[in-house]
């Protein structure tokens, strides 16, 4: 399926933005899953933070007031949107504290 796509028109990756409600809880349930976790922090108490696993980047953005058919998420903070994912050095699981 994918040799009929030009490869100008392929995606290299792609790291969406999840806004969650408690990030701390949200990237404990990442590792859990086997997932790199890692929070954001730039001094600002943006409340941001990444997941990573293999070559998917989840980057998870605290919006407390998000809910079931909420469509807006908070901004992202301009110094995440250039990040390139790591690779994960885990076994399939994750750390075993989420920070």
């Amino acid at each position: 399926m994918d040799d009929d796509v030009a490869p100008g028109n392929r995606f290299g990756s792609l790291r969406p933005v999840f806004p969650v409600r408690n990030l701390r809880r949200a990237l404990a349930h990442y590792a859990s899953l086997g997932f790199k976790v890692e929070p954001y922090d730039d001094g600002d108490g943006d409340g941001y933070g990444f997941a990573e696993r293999d070559e998917a980047s989840l980057h998870l953005s605290l919006d407390v007031g998000h809910g079931p058919g909420a469509t807006t998420s908070t901004s992202v903070p301009a110094t995440c949107m250039s990040r390139t994912p790591t690779r994960s050095t885990t076994s399939g699981r994750g750390p075993a504290s989420a920070g």
